[in-house]
C-alpha cells in the first residue's frame, strides 16, 4: 500500500504518534482508568486546579459526563472537589 507523500518523514511521525497514543493508553488501563479520565487528570495535573465546566471544555465532553468522570475519579482518590477561593459559588 502506497501513501501519500511525505515520505520517511511523514511515517517517523505517524509512528511516534501511535506510540504516544498506545503509551497513554497503557498507562490509563495500569492505573485503572478510562482513558478519557487518564486525559481529565493529565489535564488537572498540568493546569491546576479546574472547574467542571473548564475541564468538559477542554475534554470535549458534555458537562454531565464531566460531572460523572469527576466522580470517579474522587472515589479512586485522584482528585478532589473544593470550594473556588475567589467565588463561593463556584467548585474546582
Amino acid at each position: 500500500m502506497a501513501t501519500a507523500g511525505g515520505g520517511n518523514a511523514h511515517m517517523v511521525f505517524r509512528r511516534y504518534l501511535d506510540a504516544v497514543g498506545l503509551q497513554g493508553l497503557a498507562s490509563a488501563e495500569a492505573a485503572g482508568l478510562h482513558t478519557s479520565e487518564w486525559y481529565a487528570l493529565s489535564l488537572i495535573t498540568l493546569e491546576g486546579s479546574l472547574s467542571s465546566g473548564e475541564l468538559a471544555s477542554r475534554t470535549g465532553l458534555t458537562t454531565g459526563a464531566t460531572t460523572r468522570l469527576i466522580d470517579r475519579l474522587e472515589r479512586a482518590g485522584y482528585a478532589r472537589r473544593a470550594a473556588d477561593p475567589h467565588d463561593r459559588r463556584r467548585v474546582i
